[in-house]
């Protein structure tokens, strides 16, 4: 709407507010359409007036108010804690013998049981059914008091409005921005889930003591329509808060995303100044209708009003909330995701989206973030271009102007390498950086590109380039690192490492040649996981296995003392143990005592390796454990809780706890690298596993919590980190198997669809990722057992399906998956038994039987023992 526009809709409003209501109706008429159409939304919200300005929509002096109840449903209220116009907020305790948990129960206030508030409340209760982010209100349970009036349990927050925990806790400019992030995360959830909150404000956002916020009062939200073509709701006035409010929500209009958008804003506006950008307070509807919808705010850092005064405030930040504050929905910033990750992108000194995007900001940006290096780097860049150009034009003529160029050769190389070592590194250490990494990752390598085409014969110069493309392989798709999920592009990068490191190790000597056979075995294992992981080309993998054992016996009798080749002859002899336990599960064990045993011993206590590069002995402990789980498990198939399996889960968690033991130190050592906290929060998981199979079970929830939190710490780091959704996917599964040992079903289902989730997430991103389709039917084979011992027969069986349907689409070839499969038929025929469909159990009990029988290794030979005795029950 146009000044002029408004200025004739609030004339006409003034004088048809004073006329008697039966008299607007014939007075409106003479107007156009879309006057008429605005003047009768002011019209009918100021009859509405009173409860506009919060105040409750019925006259509570109506009702008696009620005693504290002591308790509602299961559990004992213990105070008060708000009240709204719709319900009442208690503190309550639910206690049973094994825990107790606190909770804030929202009830429905007496006389307002109709049918309208009844309506919303169990909308509010759905909403909050549905939602499950780390910063967002938990939903618990619900139900009815004896008055038969609804109410729902919350996870009970304490903590203080986000506002007031920014005020009282003196919260620096960096910590206000990243607070509101998470807020922003948790926002943007709800609306990936189609719903929109239509009253946020700073004490709908509660923040614990931990520094965490929680998103809470769904209770005007509304799930969009996404069949319609105007997706949207229109948002009852009364209900809202007027301060946080977009122009579309106070002029009565369709409300989308982009106007919790507009309240965000808001937000981010009062904490970071202090105060709000418009002043609403004792104003009627008139007057805060035309504020919020003609005044223009005023930037963050220009009020005179604020509290805060921040000289930082000025540029990015003004710019963000500015725009987010705009008033035409479609020049805001088009969804909570865009908002968040220009304020994540002026935290790192990125450019953001919100400017123009000329070069000279660029280029002021860059020199923000690079000051000292940007000074040298651009004396040295100058120096380059310059010498480069004269050296270029002047090589015939001397001798002297021929070593100047190779001079300037060296200098460009050591800014490629810079560009693929050092600056790499240090930004991994800034959160949501993957990407810029691989950016200046794949420009090193290109620039190291363009100069090996003239240095064929230049050997350090290849090992050079093959690390950087070993870098950036890692960086792609590494299994065990942080990574982009970039399987193939991954497997690509490491082919190109492994020509120029066959190369140099084929033609150089002594130290180059040694350096070359270390990074080639690395490499070699690298790209067998990736293509492992991709399901790629058998024929190739195993090429490169024998590769790997060859170069392992030429370079070791040439180096004996080299305690790195000594490390990587110990992975081949694991893989080898490992091929042993799966034959004959003693002649494993035997061959890990007399084999493995003494010289992992030796390279522990061998004084030249610095405890980093010891903690290889973490994944061969990790292995081993889960050997010993897995031989347990099926064990317990046939016998129960007998001595053996017992002796094998034991045997399970030594091992466990002797990888721990590295991954502490290691971690005390280093405690931020990213990697190394990875590792580290792997090994719990792996504690809590050999826990729960213990029947230890509180300790390993302890452990799988502790997990979960790091986990999410390492995901929130940088949201493009494909294997921190991985790593999540495999914590929450853990959960469901911990919950299904202790007999708790409901909860083993919650947590394993959510598990489900993640892993759908990391295939989406990365569809050849063997290892996560893997992991995702080994899930669902438990989902089927859970689902089979709650009695959701149907679900199972329909879970059965979806299982071999995957398995089928991926077309997997290992003797483990051929085992799923066979397994996905055992756990499908048990349903059918229990379901009295004997016919098609007994031909999925054949089926397994056959799948099970194409291999005699002894693991298969219980398999078969396990299947054979479903036969026979």
């Amino acid at each position: 709407m146009s000044p002029e526009q408004w200025k004739k809709v609030k004339s006409i409003f003034q004088r048809a507010s004073d006329l008697p209501k039966v008299q607007r109706s014939a007075f409106l008429d003479q107007f156009d359409d879309e006057t008429r159409l605005e003047v009768k939304k002011m019209l009918d919200a100021i009859d509405e007036e009173t409860p506009f300005l919060n105040e409750p929509i019925v006259d509570f002096n109506d009702f008696v108010e009620a005693a504290v109840p002591e308790r509602i449903g299961d559990y004992k209220v213990i105070r008060v804690v708000g009240q709204g116009g719709m319900g009442t907020v208690y503190e309550a305790l639910r206690e049973t013998e094994s825990f107790k948990q606190k909770v804030a129960l929202k009830v429905i206030k007496r006389g307002m049981n109709n049918d309208i508030i009844l309506k919303r409340f169990r909308s509010e209760q759905q909403i909050l059914a549905t939602l499950e982010h780390p910063n967002i209100g938990r939903f618990l349970d619900g139900g009815k008091t004896d008055e038969d009036l609804p109410f729902y349990a919350m996870e009970f927050i304490e903590g203080l409005p986000i506002d007031e925990y920014c005020r009282q806790n003196n919260v620096s400019l960096t910590e206000k921005v990243e607070l509101f992030r998470k807020v922003c995360s948790a926002v943007s959830y709800a609306h990936t889930n189609l719903i929109v909150h239509r009253d946020l404000k700073p004490s709908n956002i509660i923040v614990t003591q931990d520094g965490i916020p929680k998103l809470l009062d769904f209770g005007i939200a509304k799930v969009l329509d996404i069949d319609n073509a105007e997706v949207g709701t229109a948002t009852q006035l009364g209900l809202m808060t007027p301060q946080y409010a977009s122009p579309e929500q106070i002029r009565g209009e369709k409300v989308t995303t982009l106007s919790d958008v507009y309240s965000l804003g808001i937000i981010i506006y009062e904490i970071l100044t202090g105060s709000r950008p418009y002043q609403t307070e004792g104003k009627n509807y008139a007057e805060i209708l035309e504020i919020i919808t003609q005044t223009e705010p005023r930037k963050p850092s220009e009020n005179i009003e604020t509290e805060i005064r921040n000289p930082k405030l000025k540029g990015d930040l003004d710019t963000i909330v500015i725009k987010s504050l705009q008033k035409s929905p479609e020049r805001r910033y088009q969804s909570v995701e865009q908002l968040s990750e220009d304020l994540r992108r002026h935290l790192v000194g990125l450019p953001i989206t919100a400017r123009p995007d000329s070069f000279q900001y660029r280029l002021s940006k860059f020199v923000e973030r690079n000051k000292v290096g940007v000074s040298a780097a651009f004396l040295v860049f100058v120096s380059l271009l310059i010498g480069i150009g004269v050296a270029s034009w002047q090589a015939y003529r001397a001798e002297k102007q021929r070593l100047l160029a190779e001079k300037r050769f060296a200098e460009v190389r050591k800014i490629a390498n810079n560009f693929v070592y050092k600056y790499t590194d240090e930004i991994s250490a800034l959160p949501n950086s993957m990407q810029i990494r691989q950016r200046l990752l794949k420009d090193g390598s290109d620039y190291l590109d363009r100069l090996a085409e003239d240095s064929t014969d230049d050997f350090t110069l290849q090992t050079e380039l093959a690390l950087a493309y070993v870098k950036l392989g890692s960086l792609q798709g590494n299994p065990n690192t942080t990574s982009l999920g970039d399987t193939v592009g991954a497997i690509e990068s490491y082919e190109k490492a492994i020509r120029l490191l066959e190369n140099v190790y084929k033609n150089t000597k002594g130290e180059s040649r040694e350096m070359a056979a270390v990074e080639l075995l690395k490499t070699y294992r690298q790209i067998g996981i990736a293509l492992s992981r991709a399901n790629q080309e058998r024929e190739k993998r195993k090429v490169y296995f024998e590769r790997r054992l060859a170069i392992l016996q030429e370079i070791q009798s040439e180096s004996p003392n080299n305690p790195i080749l000594r490390v990587e002859m110990l992975r081949g002899r694991l893989s080898e143990a490992e091929k042993l336990f799966s034959k004959n599960f003693a002649e494993g064990e035997e061959f890990y005592k007399s084999q493995i045993l003494p010289v992992l011993n030796e390279i522990e206590q061998d004084p030249n390796l610095e405890m980093p590069e010891k903690g290889f002995a973490i994944g061969f402990y990790s292995n081993l454990s889960w050997l010993f789980n897995e031989r347990a498990k099926l064990l317990f198939e046939l016998e129960g809780t007998s001595e053996s399996v017992q002796k094998l889960f034991h045997s399970s968690l030594e091992f466990s706890q002797k990888a721990e033991k590295f991954n502490q130190e290691i971690v005390r050592q280093q405690p931020q690298d990213i990697q190394i906290k990875r590792g580290y929060t792997a090994g719990l998981t792996n504690l809590a596993i050999a826990l729960y199979n213990l029947g230890r079970f509180d300790e390993s929830s302890l452990y799988l919590n502790k997990s979960l939190k790091l986990f999410e710490e390492i995901a929130s780091f940088d949201r493009q980190n494909v294997q921190a959704n991985l790593d999540l996917a495999s914590v929450y599964s853990e959960f469901g198997f911990l919950h299904h040992k202790k007999g708790d079903y409901s909860s083993a289902l919650k947590f394993l669809e959510r598990s489900l989730q993640f892993f759908d997430e990391v295939i989406a991103k990365d569809a050849q990722n063997l290892e996560a389709v893997t992991y995702k039917i080994d899930v669902l084979l438990q989902l089927i057992e859970t689902q089979n011992k709650s009695d959701s027969l149907e679900k199972a069986l329909n879970t059965s399906r979806q299982a071999e349907e995957l398995w089928q689409k991926s077309k997997l070839e290992t003797e483990y998956n051929n085992n799923q499969l066979g397994k996905i038929l055992l756990k499908r025929s048990i349903v059918l038994k229990k379901l009295s469909r004997l016919p098609a159990a007994k031909e999925n009990l054949q089926r397994s039987l056959e799948i099970m029988k194409k291999s005699d290794s002894e693991e298969n030979q219980l398999l078969v023992r396990i299947v054979e005795k479903q036969l026979q029950d």
